[in-house]
């Protein structure tokens, strides 16, 4: 049976998703890092597996960090105004205009609909100003503004790829639904020249549209003026009658249900999110480590907090088992392994701290020798690089419950080094 599933399902499925980040009782969402091992080829990293056990995920993942909803925004694809370009036109009966350039953002950081690009011409004059009128440039480009792109989304959600998109309460407002803003000529006819009795006609199931021919010297109708666009139009045809001519023929395009401007998370087709997580340094009291890297990162939903046992609400989580050492000989190295002198267990070292006490974070997965195997306090462990020893005072579980919650989201990159005194912005687009 034939089917199809919509592109408003698709946007649906998006706002659903942003909303549920906005009440008490809706998704903790995490964003995660992990994977301080090196790839076997540090160039090219693996795609992702979707394994049906999250336990292997959570071997390798160091720390998370909670996604709120202002780190979450609808994105579309990032359109420049570029002069000499010709941009598409809003046009309803484009059926992929998802995927047409009919949106441009200005040196401004305002964004404009293209709502007539004067018969696939380029576009030479940009849009500029907030007008909540429908303006036309001197290249004959006829716009709308819809919003502009405000610094703090500037700084977040602007991408090489992709732009937030806002509403703007000013704008949806002031739209009208089912008017007519444009008409395209799709023949000229020919013989007008008895302007007297030229008559326009629109018949349609809106209301007051009032429509005039723009007529050459030549008597050919080369284009219409748009007196009054009208209301409540969802169909409408043309006629030209009268003036002693015949052939000419256009076709009227009208504005979404609501208006240009009313819906624009529906009206650019919004049906991608972007989460931009900020990882600020060692934040969360050192949840996120500054002396490693990573290469791996995800979204997981509802993981439990190790103290409570209960889903997590803070703002990071800890996912290393935490060794704190005395009577230490020599220097631990970042990547290397330990080894327990009296219980054989090994880690990786995620991070490692100095003087006459610290605390080391580390890592175990079932590659390793006893990856599963417990340190034991009072054991002295070595490094396997660095041939450093300290004796284990005290061990402290993740502040996390590994393996709880659902792993929605991964992506495998290059190694991401990071430093005390970095920040990072991490972009993840999901397309519902």
């Amino acid at each position: 049976m034939p089917k199809l599933v919509t592109k408003a399902f698709n946007i649906y499925n998006a706002k659903q998703f942003i909303n549920s980040l906005n009440t008490t009782v809706g998704k903790n969402l995490y964003l995660f890092i992990a994977r301080a091992r090196p790839w076997s080829d540090e160039n090219s990293p693996p795609a992702p597996v979707n394994y049906n056990d999250d336990s292997i995920i959570w071997e390798d993942i160091i720390a998370l960090k909670k996604i709120t909803s202002v780190d979450v925004k609808h994105v579309v694809r990032r359109i420049e105004w570029v002069p000499g370009s010709v941009y598409d036109e809003y046009d309803d009966t484009n059926l992929e205009l998802y995927d047409a350039n009919y949106y441009v953002r200005n040196s401004e950081n305002n964004v404009y609909k293209c709502i007539s690009n004067n018969y696939d011409s380029t576009s030479t004059q940009e849009p500029t100003g907030k007008s909540l009128n429908y303006f036309t440039t001197s290249d004959n480009y006829k716009w709308k503004y819809l919003y502009t792109i405000e610094d703090s989304d500037e700084l977040r959600f602007v991408t090489r790829d992709y732009m937030p998109v806002n509403t703007n309460e000013n704008v949806s407002s002031v739209a009208n639904k089912g008017t007519i803003e444009n008409v395209k000529v799709l023949t000229l006819g020919s013989n007008y020249s008895n302007l007297a009795n030229l008559t326009v006609s629109v018949v349609g199931d809106g209301a007051n549209a009032n429509i005039t021919p723009v007529v050459s010297s030549s008597n050919t109708i080369i284009g219409y003026t748009i007196v009054n666009p009208g209301i409540n139009y969802t169909y409408a045809n043309l006629y030209v009658t009268g003036g002693g001519g015949s052939g000419a023929n256009a076709r009227i395009i009208i504005s979404p249900a609501g208006g240009h401007g009313k819906n624009i998370i529906d009206e650019m087709y919004a049906y991608k999110v972007m989460i931009n997580s900020r990882l600020d340094f060692a934040e969360g009291g050192g949840d996120f480590p500054i002396t490693n890297d990573y290469r791996t990162i995800g979204i997981i939903e509802s993981p439990i907090f190790r103290n409570t046992n209960q889903e997590a609400t803070v703002i990071t989580l800890d996912s290393t088992t935490t060794i704190n050492v005395n009577s230490i000989s020599g220097t631990f190295s970042v990547d290397e392994y330990i080894i327990g002198a009296n219980s054989k267990a090994n880690a990786m070292i995620i991070s490692a701290g100095n003087g006459a006490n610290f605390n080391i974070k580390i890592k175990q997965n079932r590659n390793l020798s006893n990856g599963w195997v417990s340190f034991n306090v009072g054991e002295n462990i070595t490094g396997t690089s660095s041939a450093a020893v300290a004796n284990i005072v005290s061990i402290s579980n993740s502040e996390v419950l590994p393996n709880t919650g659902k792993v929605m989201y991964m992506e495998n990159r290059k190694k991401i080094s990071r430093a005390a005194d970095q920040s990072e912005n991490i972009h993840i687009v999901i397309e519902f």
